[in-house]
Protein backbone atom coordinates (compact mmCIF):
# COMPACT_ATOMS: atom_id res chain seq x y z
CA UNK A 1 0.00 0.00 0.00
CA UNK A 2 2.85 2.40 0.78
CA UNK A 3 4.27 2.06 -2.70
CA UNK A 4 0.85 2.74 -4.24
CA UNK A 5 -0.20 5.79 -2.25
CA UNK A 6 2.91 7.35 -0.72
CA UNK A 7 5.94 9.05 -2.24
CA UNK A 8 9.43 7.88 -1.25
CA UNK A 9 10.57 10.45 1.27
CA UNK A 10 14.33 10.81 0.74
CA UNK A 11 14.05 12.44 -2.74
CA UNK A 12 11.88 15.17 -1.14
CA UNK A 13 14.72 16.26 1.15
CA UNK A 14 16.69 18.96 -0.64
CA UNK A 15 18.24 20.99 2.21
CA UNK A 16 21.69 19.57 3.06
CA UNK A 17 21.08 20.07 6.80
CA UNK A 18 17.89 18.02 6.57
CA UNK A 19 19.22 15.33 4.26
CA UNK A 20 22.41 14.77 6.30
CA UNK A 21 21.83 11.75 8.60
CA UNK A 22 24.43 12.89 11.16
CA UNK A 23 22.16 15.78 12.17
CA UNK A 24 19.59 13.29 13.46
CA UNK A 25 19.32 11.03 16.50
CA UNK A 26 21.70 8.06 16.33
CA UNK A 27 23.11 9.56 13.12
CA UNK A 28 20.27 8.30 10.96
CA UNK A 29 16.85 9.11 9.52
CA UNK A 30 13.96 7.35 11.24
CA UNK A 31 10.98 5.72 9.55
CA UNK A 32 7.78 4.13 10.75
CA UNK A 33 7.05 1.86 7.77
CA UNK A 34 8.45 -1.62 7.04
CA UNK A 35 10.34 -0.43 3.95
CA UNK A 36 11.97 2.44 5.83
CA UNK A 37 11.29 5.02 3.11
CA UNK A 38 7.70 6.33 3.24
CA UNK A 39 6.84 7.51 6.80
CA UNK A 40 9.51 9.87 8.15
CA UNK A 41 9.61 10.15 11.96
CA UNK A 42 11.08 13.44 13.20
CA UNK A 43 10.03 13.58 16.84
CA UNK A 44 10.26 11.27 19.81
CA UNK A 45 9.86 11.09 23.57
CA UNK A 46 10.76 8.36 26.04
CA UNK A 47 8.38 7.84 28.93
CA UNK A 48 6.90 5.36 31.35
CA UNK A 49 3.28 6.61 31.16
CA UNK A 50 2.97 5.94 34.89
CA UNK A 51 2.24 8.36 37.72
CA UNK A 52 2.12 7.97 41.49
CA UNK A 53 1.01 9.60 44.73
CA UNK A 54 4.21 10.94 46.30
CA UNK A 55 2.85 10.52 49.85
CA UNK A 56 2.09 6.84 49.37
CA UNK A 57 5.06 5.76 47.28
CA UNK A 58 8.78 6.46 47.14
CA UNK A 59 9.96 6.02 43.52
CA UNK A 60 13.33 4.84 44.86
CA UNK A 61 11.58 1.59 45.78
CA UNK A 62 11.30 0.79 42.08
CA UNK A 63 14.10 -0.41 39.83
CA UNK A 64 12.12 -2.92 37.74
CA UNK A 65 8.63 -3.16 36.27
CA UNK A 66 8.31 -6.37 38.28
CA UNK A 67 8.31 -4.23 41.44
CA UNK A 68 4.73 -3.25 40.54
CA UNK A 69 3.75 -6.81 41.42
CA UNK A 70 4.77 -6.56 45.07
CA UNK A 71 1.85 -7.58 47.35
CA UNK A 72 1.65 -4.15 49.00
CA UNK A 73 0.51 -2.58 45.72
CA UNK A 74 -2.37 -5.01 45.27
CA UNK A 75 -5.58 -2.98 44.99
CA UNK A 76 -3.53 0.24 44.90
CA UNK A 77 -3.19 0.52 41.10
CA UNK A 78 -5.58 2.30 38.74
CA UNK A 79 -5.26 2.13 34.95
CA UNK A 80 -6.95 3.58 31.91
CA UNK A 81 -9.20 0.95 30.38
CA UNK A 82 -7.08 -0.59 27.55
CA UNK A 83 -10.22 -1.10 25.42
CA UNK A 84 -10.86 2.63 25.11
CA UNK A 85 -10.05 4.42 21.84
CA UNK A 86 -7.00 6.61 22.30
CA UNK A 87 -5.50 4.42 25.03
CA UNK A 88 -1.74 5.14 25.04
CA UNK A 89 -0.53 1.72 23.97
CA UNK A 90 3.19 2.39 24.43
CA UNK A 91 3.34 0.78 27.86
CA UNK A 92 1.51 -2.36 26.65
CA UNK A 93 3.64 -2.54 23.50
CA UNK A 94 6.84 -2.28 25.49
CA UNK A 95 5.76 -4.82 28.10
CA UNK A 96 4.54 -7.35 25.57
CA UNK A 97 7.55 -7.17 23.26
CA UNK A 98 10.22 -6.77 25.95
CA UNK A 99 12.16 -10.03 26.42
CA UNK A 100 12.35 -9.23 30.15
CA UNK A 101 8.58 -8.81 30.62
CA UNK A 102 6.27 -10.26 27.94
CA UNK A 103 2.88 -11.92 28.35
CA UNK A 104 3.79 -13.28 31.79
CA UNK A 105 4.19 -9.78 33.21
CA UNK A 106 0.93 -8.50 31.68
CA UNK A 107 -0.92 -11.61 32.89
CA UNK A 108 0.23 -11.08 36.47
CA UNK A 109 -0.22 -7.30 36.44
CA UNK A 110 -3.81 -7.35 35.18
CA UNK A 111 -4.78 -10.71 36.66
CA UNK A 112 -3.33 -10.69 40.17
CA UNK A 113 -3.04 -7.04 41.31
CA UNK A 114 -6.76 -6.13 41.54
CA UNK A 115 -6.30 -3.22 39.15
CA UNK A 116 -9.16 -0.72 38.92
CA UNK A 117 -9.96 0.43 35.37
CA UNK A 118 -10.97 4.02 34.68
CA UNK A 119 -12.54 5.58 31.59
CA UNK A 120 -11.33 9.15 32.14
CA UNK A 121 -7.74 10.33 32.46
CA UNK A 122 -8.57 13.20 34.76
CA UNK A 123 -10.36 10.78 37.08
CA UNK A 124 -7.12 8.80 37.42
CA UNK A 125 -5.21 11.96 38.33
CA UNK A 126 -7.88 13.00 40.87
CA UNK A 127 -7.87 9.57 42.51
CA UNK A 128 -4.08 9.62 42.75
CA UNK A 129 -4.07 13.13 44.19
CA UNK A 130 -6.45 12.23 47.04
CA UNK A 131 -4.61 8.99 47.80
CA UNK A 132 -7.26 6.53 46.69
CA UNK A 133 -4.57 4.80 44.63
CA UNK A 134 -0.77 4.81 44.78
CA UNK A 135 0.03 4.10 41.10
CA UNK A 136 -1.69 5.19 37.90
CA UNK A 137 -1.05 3.46 34.57
CA UNK A 138 -1.56 5.42 31.34
CA UNK A 139 -2.28 8.62 33.26
CA UNK A 140 -2.29 11.52 30.73
CA UNK A 141 0.97 13.45 30.95
CA UNK A 142 -0.59 16.90 30.54
CA UNK A 143 -3.04 16.28 33.39
CA UNK A 144 -0.29 14.97 35.68
CA UNK A 145 2.07 17.88 34.95
CA UNK A 146 -0.77 20.36 35.52
CA UNK A 147 -1.59 18.78 38.89
CA UNK A 148 2.08 18.80 39.90
CA UNK A 149 2.32 22.52 39.10
CA UNK A 150 -0.64 23.07 41.42
CA UNK A 151 1.33 21.48 44.24
CA UNK A 152 -0.66 18.24 44.44
CA UNK A 153 1.23 15.18 45.76
CA UNK A 154 1.87 13.60 42.37
CA UNK A 155 4.93 12.45 40.48
CA UNK A 156 5.82 10.61 37.28
CA UNK A 157 8.23 7.72 37.14
CA UNK A 158 11.34 8.89 35.34
CA UNK A 159 11.77 6.98 32.04
CA UNK A 160 15.04 5.33 33.10
CA UNK A 161 13.72 4.11 36.46
CA UNK A 162 13.25 0.56 35.21
CA UNK A 163 16.15 -1.71 34.30
CA UNK A 164 14.17 -3.46 31.54
CA UNK A 165 14.52 -0.31 29.44
CA UNK A 166 12.18 2.30 28.03
CA UNK A 167 10.20 2.98 24.91
CA UNK A 168 10.16 5.87 22.46
CA UNK A 169 6.95 7.17 20.98
CA UNK A 170 6.41 9.59 18.11
CA UNK A 171 3.58 11.57 19.68
CA UNK A 172 2.70 13.73 16.67
CA UNK A 173 5.89 13.59 14.70
CA UNK A 174 5.61 11.62 11.47
CA UNK A 175 5.38 12.81 7.88
CA UNK A 176 4.29 11.12 4.67
CA UNK A 177 3.33 12.49 1.27
CA UNK A 178 0.56 11.16 -0.93
CA UNK A 179 1.22 10.42 -4.57
CA UNK A 180 -0.43 12.70 -7.16
CA UNK A 181 0.11 15.63 -4.84
CA UNK A 182 -1.47 18.71 -6.52
CA UNK A 183 1.24 21.10 -5.21
CA UNK A 184 4.51 19.15 -5.17
CA UNK A 185 6.84 22.16 -4.99
CA UNK A 186 4.95 23.79 -2.11
CA UNK A 187 4.87 20.45 -0.32
CA UNK A 188 8.61 20.02 -0.72
CA UNK A 189 9.23 23.57 0.51
CA UNK A 190 7.13 23.01 3.63
CA UNK A 191 8.73 19.64 4.44
CA UNK A 192 12.26 21.02 4.20
CA UNK A 193 11.44 24.02 6.39
CA UNK A 194 9.67 21.87 9.00
CA UNK A 195 12.62 19.48 9.20
CA UNK A 196 15.22 22.27 9.29
CA UNK A 197 16.78 23.34 12.59
CA UNK A 198 14.58 26.45 12.61
CA UNK A 199 11.40 24.53 11.82
CA UNK A 200 12.06 21.81 14.39
CA UNK A 201 12.90 24.40 17.06
CA UNK A 202 9.58 26.15 16.49
CA UNK A 203 7.64 22.88 16.33
CA UNK A 204 9.14 21.61 19.59
CA UNK A 205 8.62 24.94 21.35
CA UNK A 206 4.95 25.36 20.44
CA UNK A 207 3.85 21.74 20.74
CA UNK A 208 5.38 21.53 24.23
CA UNK A 209 2.39 23.56 25.44
CA UNK A 210 0.27 20.44 24.84
CA UNK A 211 2.61 17.53 25.59
CA UNK A 212 6.36 17.06 26.13
CA UNK A 213 8.19 16.05 22.96
CA UNK A 214 11.60 16.38 21.38
CA UNK A 215 12.84 16.81 17.87
CA UNK A 216 15.05 13.94 16.73
CA UNK A 217 17.45 16.54 15.35
CA UNK A 218 20.62 16.57 17.44
CA UNK A 219 21.07 20.35 17.10
CA UNK A 220 17.68 21.38 18.52
CA UNK A 221 18.12 22.12 22.25
CA UNK A 222 15.59 20.50 24.61
CA UNK A 223 13.69 22.17 27.41
CA UNK A 224 15.93 21.55 30.46
CA UNK A 225 12.91 20.96 32.72
CA UNK A 226 12.07 17.71 30.92
CA UNK A 227 15.52 16.70 29.68
CA UNK A 228 15.06 13.23 31.17
CA UNK A 229 12.31 12.50 28.62
CA UNK A 230 14.64 13.09 25.69
CA UNK A 231 15.93 9.91 23.99
CA UNK A 232 19.66 9.34 24.43
CA UNK A 233 21.83 7.43 21.92
CA UNK A 234 22.85 4.77 24.45
CA UNK A 235 19.35 4.11 25.81
CA UNK A 236 18.00 0.59 25.86
CA UNK A 237 14.62 1.15 24.28
CA UNK A 238 12.00 -0.04 21.84
CA UNK A 239 10.72 2.39 19.19
CA UNK A 240 7.05 1.49 19.51
CA UNK A 241 6.11 3.35 16.31
CA UNK A 242 7.92 0.68 14.31
CA UNK A 243 5.59 -1.79 12.51
CA UNK A 244 7.10 -4.86 14.16
CA UNK A 245 5.75 -3.65 17.53
CA UNK A 246 2.28 -2.51 16.47
CA UNK A 247 0.40 -5.83 16.38
CA UNK A 248 -1.24 -5.87 19.80
CA UNK A 249 -4.11 -8.32 19.33
CA UNK A 250 -2.27 -11.01 21.27
CA UNK A 251 -1.30 -8.58 24.05
CA UNK A 252 -4.87 -7.36 24.53
CA UNK A 253 -6.09 -10.95 24.52
CA UNK A 254 -3.71 -11.67 27.41
CA UNK A 255 -5.02 -8.62 29.28
CA UNK A 256 -8.68 -9.51 28.65
CA UNK A 257 -8.18 -13.06 29.90
CA UNK A 258 -6.30 -11.83 32.99
CA UNK A 259 -9.02 -9.30 33.87
CA UNK A 260 -11.74 -11.95 33.55
CA UNK A 261 -9.85 -14.10 36.06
Amino acid sequence: LSRQFLEPFLPLLILPEVREPSNWFRKQHHYGDPEGKFIFVFEGVVRSDMAYNSKLLDPKEFSSYWDLLQPKWKGKIVAMDPKLPGFPTGLVQFAYYSPDLGAKFLRQLFGEMDITLARDGRQIVDWLAVGKFAVGLAAPANEVFSAMKQGLPLGRFEPRTFKEGIYMRATQGALSVLTRNPHPNATKLFINWLLSKEGQTQYQKHYFRVDPLFSLREDVPPDPLIESYRPKPNDKFISVYRPEYRDLDAAFKVIDEALKR
